[in-house]
């Protein structure tokens, strides 16, 4: 009963762990690739210019590369909706993961 327990604690963390990486860097990589042209400054002066450093312009053809937005640029709201489920499918594994350890230690074999 224990090694069942125990490997449904480790199992939960992990994928826990994964998929909430998962979708918040896919939602990062999609926020740093959408274009954002001008905005005004914090006196609404006048306006500037708040395109993507070269540093952001290279993280996002790493991201493309890796498949994380995709190759055409944009990303719908379809695809931001998934990368909030797969945070929140993550979030539910950690917290059953940690469910799981408090029933460990009840069991008896607990950290």
């Amino acid at each position: 009963m224990k090694g069942v327990l125990l490997l449904l604690v480790s199992a939960c963390e992990i994928f826990g762990f994964v998929f909430t990486s998962y979708g918040l860097v896919r939602q990062s990589f999609a926020e740093m690739s959408r274009p954002r042209g001008f905005q005004r400054g914090a006196f609404q002066s006048d306006a500037f210019d708040v395109s993507a450093s070269p540093l952001e312009e290279k993280l996002v053809a790493i991201g493309r590369f890796c498949r994380l937005i995709p190759a055409v640029g944009q990303t719908s709201a379809g695809h931001a909706g998934e990368n909030a489920a797969l945070t929140v499918v993550g979030l539910l594994f950690v917290t059953a993961a940690l469910l799981l350890n408090i029933s460990l230690r009840f069991v008896g074999g607990g950290p």
